[in-house]
Parts: structure tokens; C-alpha cells; sequence
């Protein structure tokens, strides 16, 4: 019998299964239960709780309801006491691959019927700050992510034991095991979500939510398909049948580049860095890197957004330092660990450099020898996409360049020499970046809008003074000046989302607030000295200040 015929069998089979409705209905409800008192978030925007939350909930319970449901299909011949029969008429083999496709067929078609469901309310309730392309991601990789993951896991374990009861057991205990909460990526039935922002985008989330189902769809297929020649055929036990049907050489040959493929895509991920565990012991015992015969007289900073589905971007530094000593000197700059060394000139001419691979809370040091000349012009071109510090995995809190909202600091936006060189209070920094047209800059610095591009981007220079650090963020902002209370204001750039929501109100009592802490403690800037507040994303645990 074809494949396609034995699937349209099995598939009407399973649907008439009273099981399998009440495994689609309890699914179903089971996002009820992240409204209330089931908050796998740590986040409160509107879309953690109504949105990330359901749909994980939803999720985490589909893995265990149709790892269930798998188990009990492929059990059923067993019980039933016509296991032998069907066996002699259909391979063993291809029955259990069907089994499996019907019951993911029913997961594909329970989780596309809950998104139905819910989809009303969550647009209700989100209202302003509704996406229906978050909606979709998360119904894809929140709420679908689980019951695929369970129906692999207990099908790939039964085809091993062939006892339901262990099977049940084994990934019961794999889902609670601590190892699986270790990192983003040990996450197997569905992804770590930390908090999902309401004005900034996700970028951060769907990347490695999407990432991490990539790897676990490859190890548990590769495992999977190893499991699926332990099947018993012609009497044999699970040794004897999987040394029948190695023979078989494609499919083990898959199973071992689908294994090869997640180990690699697990060992190279790109978006967490290697900080030691012991970090800040290591901190007191970091060698002295200030040398005070180089002096940092201004920085130029010319960067690009290379994607921002990707979130990657490249840049030029330039920077112009005076060399006091006569002599050759080593210079140490700082550096995102995401990002890679591509040259470094000083004066026009390659000299050597040196990535040391000293991760440490998001940033890694490169090492160069500058010549012994007095005026020195160091260009250093980098690029790649900005890792997070491993310490706050578990928050996904990392600097992230997307189409709704980029966030870039410091080190993230471009290499950092302050930390070697001696930086004046007169010393300038000018940035120039060309920004999605829909994307406003606010940051540290003065920023002026240049020009708008024909490629549907603007172009703006960000101005600064006294280091080489600038802190940029970008969304759709609009600003506002609330009233100090000593005849002068401060700016306050918020996502234009929030506009008529704010202006209800809310703005006068942060004006009034302002107000008071002035009166009371004094202004918060000198004269002549800028001063912002600014909206940022809710993967910014807390508040967060910088110079400006």
C-alpha cells in the first residue's frame, strides 16, 4: 500500500479517536491557564501576558498531551492483540512513520484552530500594540513548537522500549529536568521567551525561538529516525531489527547529518557570548590596559545596517590618537563578541592585530601595535550581529538591530579604545548611520538628520564629546518637552504607538513628577548640558542610565 494511502487511512482512524479530540480540546484550553495563575514570562508588557504567556502555556501543555497521544497510537496494535497481523501486511517501519505524521497532522490542525480561537481577544486586548505577524510567530513557534516536539520525543523513545509507561516517564522526566532549562537553547518542547516588547519588536525572541526549534527539529529527527530502525520486525529484538535495517543505508545517513547539523548549529550559535562563570572574580584580576602615552583626540564612526531581518550591521572606526612616547605602543580596544575584525590600518598602511577571545560580559579585546609616529590615524573595520552577555540569557537581554526598533551601546555600535587611551573632555565623536526611514535615532549626543536616501533610508550624524562611547537607540519616536519647573524642559521620546494614550493624561503627571524632584532636589543637568528620557525596550529589566 503507497505511503499516501496508508497516511488517508490512519489519519481518518485517529480522527475518529475519541482521544484525540479530548487531547485537541484540552490543548485548546489550556492557554485559559496562562491568563491567570501559569506565567512562564517574566516580563509584564501587554504582550508578555497576553500573548506570550497563553501561547506558551498552550504549548507546554500540547508537548505532554500529544506525546500522550502519540503513544497511544502506536501502543494500540499492541493492546489490540493485532500488532502481528498488521505486521505481516504493512512494513512495521512505515506504519510507525505514518503514525507520526497523523498525530502532527492533528497538532498542525489543533494549534491552527486555537489560533483562531484566541485571536479576537488577543487583538482586543493588545489593541494599539497588536501585530498579527507576532500574532502568527508566536502560534508557530509558541503554541506549535510543543505538541511537534512531545509527538517526536515519545515516538522516538516507544520505538526504543516499546513500554508506554517508560516512554511516558522518560520524557516527563526530560521536560523537567534542570539541564533542559540550562540555556535558550536546551529549551527543547518550546522556547525560552523572557518578556515580548509592545513597541520595539521581538527581534530577539523570534531569533532564537527559531534557531532553537531548528536544532531540536534536527536532533530529535536525527534521533528519531536511529529510534525508528530499533523497530521490531520478523521477531527481533531492538538490536537485531536496527542491525536488519541499517542496511537500509539513507536513512541512517540522514540521521546522522540531521544529528551533525543541530551539534554544529548548537556549538557556533551566534547570539550568546562565552563570559567565564567565575566573571567577577576575574574582574579584580583583569591586567592594567591604560596607557598614558596615547591620547584620544576624536572618533569617527561610519556605520551601516546590513540586515535587519538578521540583525547584522558593519562599520568604519576611525580614530585619531596621539602617540607621546616616541616609540611603538600597544593599544587594546574593546569589541561586541558578536562581532568579527575585518582590518586594521594605521596611518593607511595593515598593521598586525590579535583577537584575544577574552569574552567578558558581551565584549572580547583585540590587540594591535601602533607605530611609533606622533599623529595617528587607526581605522578599524568590524561587522557582524551582536551577542548577549551569558549571564543574562535567561532574560534575553541583549542589544538587537531589527526593522522596528534598534538598540546599539558602546561596544555594540562600534570598538571602544577609552579603556587604553586617555580620552580629553574636548575630545569629539561623530557617527554616521543611515537608518529605515521609519526609524528615528535618539541617544546620547546631539543628533541632526542629513538627508533622505533614495533607498528608502535617512542619513544622520550623531554628535558627542568627551568619549568614544555612544549609546544609540532607534524606533518610532516622537518627542515631547515636559515642563521642569525652573523654565526649562526636558525632552521625552516615546513610540509614536502610545501617543493618544499618553496625551490622556499621562504626560502631565510625568511633568508633575519632574516638577516635584526639581523643586525638592534640584535640576537634574547643568546649563548648556542635554538631558533625555527616553522610551527603550522591555528587554531593558529596569531603569538604565548613561551620560545625556
Amino acid at each position: 500500500m503507497k505511503f499516501s494511502n496508508l497516511y488517508r487511512v490512519e489519519l481518518k482512524r485517529l480522527l475518529k479517536n475519541r482521544m484525540t479530540w479530548l487531547t485537541a480540546a484540552l490543548m485548546a484550553l489550556a492557554p485559559l491557564a496562562g491568563y491567570s495563575f501559569f506565567k512562564p514570562t517574566i516580563g509584564d508588557s501587554m504582550t508578555a501576558m497576553y500573548l506570550a504567556n497563553p501561547l506558551l502555556t498552550g504549548g507546554l501543555a500540547g508537548a505532554l498531551l500529544f506525546a500522550i497521544l502519540m503513544l497511544t497510537s502506536l501502543d494500540k496494535p499492541r493492546r489490540s492483540g493485532i500488532g502481528t497481523m498488521t505486521d505481516a501486511v504493512v512494513s512495521p517501519l512505515a506504519m510507525s512513520t505514518v503514525r507520526l505524521f497523523t498525530v502532527l497532522t492533528a497538532a498542525l490542525l489543533t494549534s491552527m484552530a486555537a489560533g483562531l480561537l484566541y485571536l479576537p481577544y488577543t487583538a482586543w486586548k493588545l489593541d494599539i500594540v497588536f501585530f498579527l505577524s507576532d500574532y502568527l510567530l508566536s502560534v508557530l513557534l509558541f503554541l506549535l513548537s510543543g505538541p511537534v516536539m512531545g509527538a517526536l520525543a515519545a515516538s522516538m523513545v516507544w520505538q526504543i522500549v516499546r513500554r508506554l509507561d517508560v516512554s511516558l516517564l522518560a520524557v516527563l522526566l526530560f521536560s523537567l529536568s534542570e539541564v533542559c532549562r540550562s540555556s535558550f537553547l536546551a529549551h527543547w518542547s518550546v522556547p525560552l521567551v523572557s518578556t515580548l516588547s509592545d513597541a520595539f519588536g521581538s527581534a530577539i525572541v523570534w531569533r532564537t525561538a527559531i534557531y532553537s526549534r531548528l536544532i531540536w527539529l534536527c536532533l530529535l529527527g536525527g534521533r528519531w529516525l536511529f529510534s525508528l530502525l530499533c523497530v521490531r520486525q520478523y521477531g527481533k529484538g531492538p538490536v537485531g531489527s536496527f542491525a536488519r535495517h541499517v542496511r537500509k543505508i539513507a536513512v541512517p545517513l540522514i540521521a546522522v547529518v540531521l544529528l551533525c547539523g543541530g551539534g554544529l548549529l548548537w556549538h557556533d550559535q551566534p547570539f550568546v557570548d562565552h563570559s567565564p562563570a567565575n566573571w567577577m572574580e576575574l574582574l579584580d584580576t583583569e591586567p592594567e590596559r591604560y596607557n598614558d602615552a596615547l591620547t584620544l583626540e576624536s572618533t569617527k564612526l561610519d556605520v551601516s545596517i546590513d540586515s535587519y531581518l538578521l540583525g547584522t550591521m558593519s562599520g568604519t572606526a576611525v580614530f585619531n590618537l596621539i602617540n607621546s612616547s616616541g616609540a611603538p605602543q600597544e593599544l587594546y580596544f574593546e569589541i561586541n563578541t558578536g562581532y568579527r575584525i575585518r582590518a586594521v590600518k594605521a596611518n593607511g598602511t595593515d598593521i598586525p592585530f590579535e583577537d584575544l577571545h577574552n569574552d567578558m560580559i558581551s565584549s572580547r579585546e583585540v590587540r594591535c601595535s601602533l607605530p611609533a609616529e606622533e599623529n595617528i590615524e587607526l581605522v578599524v573595520e568590524y561587522g557582524g550581529m551582536p551577542r548577549m552577555w551569558n549571564a543574562q540569557e535567561d532574560q534575553l537581554g541583549a542589544d538587537v538591530i531589527s526593522a522596528k526598533g534598534v538598540t546599539m551601546t558602546s561596544k555594540t555600535l562600534a570598538p571602544v579604545v577609552a579603556g587604553c587611551a586617555m580620552v580629553d573632555d574636548a575630545a569629539t565623536v561623530d557617527l554616521y548611520i543611515a537608518l529605515k526611514h521609519d526609524l528615528t535615532p535618539v541617544g546620547t549626543g546631539e543628533i541632526t538628520k542629513l538627508a533622505d536616501n533614495q533607498d528608502g533610508t535617512t542619513s544622520w550624524q550623531v554628535t558627542a564629546t568627551g568619549t568614544d562611547r555612544v549609546f544609540l537607540y532607534a524606533g518610532d519616536y516622537i518627542k515631547t518637552d515636559l515642563d521642569a519647573g525652573n523654565g526649562t524642559s526636558i525632552p521625552f521620546y516615546y513610540s509614536r504607538k502610545y501617543q493618544t494614550r499618553l496625551e490622556g493624561g499621562a504626560l502631565e503627571l510625568m511633568e508633575k513628577a519632574i516638577q516635584y524632584c526639581t523643586a525638592h532636589y534640584g535640576a537634574r543637568f547643568e546649563d548648556g548640558e542635554s538631558f533625555k528620557i527616553i522610551q527603550t525596550t522591555a528587554f531593558e529589566f529596569g531603569g538604565f542610565a548613561v551620560r545625556g
